[in-house]
């Protein structure tokens, strides 16, 4: 695993900006009623937002402007007006969504990085099988991957392969998508990290399912929906907290040592610089 060795580098360990540039979640939509206030930390600057009587969202301290969209409230970090719009992904035929908010001592970039990593999936979470069936594509502020893994059902040696996607925008926002063929299911998750405090980041998901099969077979699977998507949140919701104790510790190297499998870290480092200031000297290269 990369940057992890007390001894894996000579050069003293870097430390990235609490205060990216970007996106980033601030609570979910629905708890955020008319009349209600949120108040937090968003890259280490104190923020307040109100709902006002007509749904509006209003805002206190250098953040903003906002925006609300797939069940999150969103304010801009960064001087100037926003450089890149979020998409907003359609609701029709997903069922309800479940949320969950895991508090990190790490920092975005980190959270991200670990999707190209794909050297720690077989270690930290057990998949097996692993292709990268869309190698890492940059393109102005977003990023996507795609992979396809099979990992073992529980109490059993049969494996069950899926197919997920990354899409990444900024330094905050990734929309994953994975799909089971065998299940004739699909699902959607948010993972939005959002910085507070130097060193550590809310991290909040959102998970929601569909089964696409026709006919019989397929009122059938739907039925289950409410199961699936309750086993479905409690997997990745265990899967991000295999990272913690990792993140925790870790150190991040500007040149870190790699091995077979880290994937693309120098590229998607460089893509992440611009969601910074001005680049310090002896910054990552």
């Amino acid at each position: 695993m990369r940057n992890l060795s007390p001894h894996s580098s000579s050069e003293t360990p870097a430390v990235l900006s609490p205060e990216p540039r970007g996106w980033f979640a601030l609570v979910p939509s629905h708890q955020l009623g008319r009349g209600g206030s949120w108040s937090g930390v968003v890259a280490n600057q104190a923020c307040r937002i109100t709902r006002a009587a007509d749904g509006s969202i209003r805002g206190e301290g250098a953040l903003g402007p906002f925006v609300e969209q797939n069940g999150f409230v969103f304010a801009w970090h960064g001087e100037g007006e926003p450089s890149f719009v979020l998409p907003a992904l359609p609701e029709q035929g997903w069922s309800a969504a479940k949320f969950h908010r895991i508090d990190a001592q790490t920092h975005p970039q980190e959270v991200y990085e670990n999707s190209i990593d794909h050297a720690h999936f077989p270690i930290i979470h057990k998949y097996a099988d692993i292709e990268v069936r869309q190698p890492m594509v940059l393109h102005a502020h977003s990023m996507r991957v795609g992979y396809r893994i099979s990992r073992a059902l529980p109490g059993s040696q049969r494996r069950l392969t899926s197919e997920f996607e990354v899409q990444l925008h900024g330094l905050g926002v990734a929309h994953n998508h994975i799909e089971v063929p065998l299940l004739g299911m699909r699902t959607r998750m948010l993972a939005l990290a959002t910085p507070t405090t130097p060193g550590h980041v809310t991290l909040w998901l959102r998970v929601s399912v569909r089964f696409d099969r026709p006919g019989v077979l397929g009122a059938f699977t739907r039925a289950l929906t409410p199961l699936a998507l309750a086993a479905t949140a409690q997997g990745i919701v265990h899967d991000f907290r295999q990272d913690l104790s990792i993140w925790a510790h870790k150190r991040y190297l500007e040149r870190p040592v790699l091995v077979a499998g880290d994937g693309p870290i120098g590229r998607f480092r460089r893509w992440a610089r611009q969601f910074y200031g001005p680049v310090p000297a002896g910054a990552v290269s």
